[in-house]
This record gives structure tokens, C-alpha cells and sequence, in this order.
């Protein structure tokens, strides 16, 4: 019943949140990124460019497309937890998702984005790293979202944060490099400069 739930969540969450009706630890992989030079995480002369979640998605990539391509390679009617066959698509969506394409272009851009924190790094009441999610409960509450819809965010110093439920803007430099946890993978890591409330 848990793998076949977490396919049907995965299946739910996404198209859900794509259509606008949705408004942990390190893992030793994410514990040896190189954080950036001190010197590149400077505005551009022009400032953050605001930039949306929509931005982050290649025009050509459909996730639910590319969903519903693998489920047709399974009979969901004749699946339970302890087939082979529900481990197997559980896997390929949770691929599909993980390695979902990224905006290369962005790479090097000063931006500026809304959204949710996942904390990583936290001591006591203060975070360094996180990751930034377009939704509440992406990554703790439902399965996390494709890769290029999380943003692992390096603060440089760490913050005091007052509530994970309220919004925040982040604005850095953007860098096209993946980023994985044990809460998920992040296709896009910002260099922090600004952490602000989202109001």
C-alpha cells in the first residue's frame, strides 16, 4: 500500500500544482558542493531579475506527458505494494522526476524568486542551507517536486528564520548545478545575497 500511495501522491501533487491550484539532512553527495567565491555573489548592474517557478521549466518539458508515457507501460489496475512491476514505476517516476531539464541559459544570472523553505543545514534556530520549493510541504508533507522546481540555496551565513509556513524571496546568483539531499534534488543551487519576506 506505501509504494502504491506514494505513486498516486506523486501523480496527484504535480499536475495539481502545475495547473495553479497550488499556490532533513545533508547527504554526503550535498555536503561537498563548492560554494561560490565570495566575489561572484554581487547584484548585476541591473539588480535581481525577478524570475518565476514557470521560468525554471524548458518550454519543451511536460512531466505529465512524460508521466503518463511510463504509466502506459503499466497495468495500475493489476498493482500492489509487494509486485515488482509498482517498485519499477515507482523508480521511473521518481527518475523522470529527478532528472527533469533545467533552464540552462539561467545559469550565472542574478535572480529573484519566491518561495517555500526546506530546511537543511540548521543550528538551533538558525539555517545556511535549505532548499526553496514552489509549494508548502514539498519534500516533507508530499513526494518532492521535479528537480528543476527545487532550488538548493546557500546562504554564505546563517540566518534566523521565522516560520517554514511563511514565504520568503531569495535573490543570488543562479548557478545550473544539481544539488541532491535526502529530501531531494535540487537541478538549480543560488548563492544567496538577499532573503527577504515574501510580501
Amino acid at each position: 500500500m506505501k509504494i502504491l500511495l506514494m505513486i498516486f501522491t506523486m501523480l496527484l501533487v504535480f499536475p495539481a500544482w502545475a495547473a495553479g491550484e497550488n499556490t532533513g539532512g545533508l547527504s554526503d553527495e550535498e555536503s561537498n558542493y563548492e560554494p561560490a567565491p565570495q566575489q561572484v555573489i554581487k547584484p548585476g548592474r541591473k539588480g535581481f531579475r525577478e524570475v518565476s517557478w514557470d521560468d525554471l521549466i524548458p518550454a519543451d518539458f511536460d512531466l505529465s506527458a512524460l508521466e503518463n508515457k511510463i504509466l502506459q507501460k503499466y497495468d495500475i489496475n493489476k498493482l500492489s505494494d509487494e509486485s515488482s512491476d509498482a517498485r519499477k514505476l515507482y523508480q521511473e517516476l521518481q527518475d523522470a522526476s529527478k532528472n527533469a531539464p533545467v533552464v540552462k541559459e539561467l545559469d550565472g544570472d542574478m535572480i529573484k524568486i519566491p518561495g517555500f523553505v526546506v530546511p537543511l543545514d540548521m543550528t538551533e534556530d538558525k539555517i545556511r542551507t535549505f532548499l526553496l520549493v514552489p509549494y508548502y510541504g514539498a519534500c516533507i508533507h508530499t513526494p518532492p517536486p521535479p528537480s528543476n522546481q527545487i532550488i538548493f540555496v546557500d546562504t554564505q551565513e546563517a540566518f534566523k528564520l521565522g516560520n517554514t509556513f511563511d514565504p520568503v524571496w531569495v535573490s543570488g546568483m543562479v548557478q545550473v548545478q544539481t544539488q541532491d539531499s535526502d529530501l531531494g534534488t535540487a537541478g538549480y543551487t543560488v548563492y544567496a545575497q538577499k532573503i527577504e519576506p515574501y510580501l
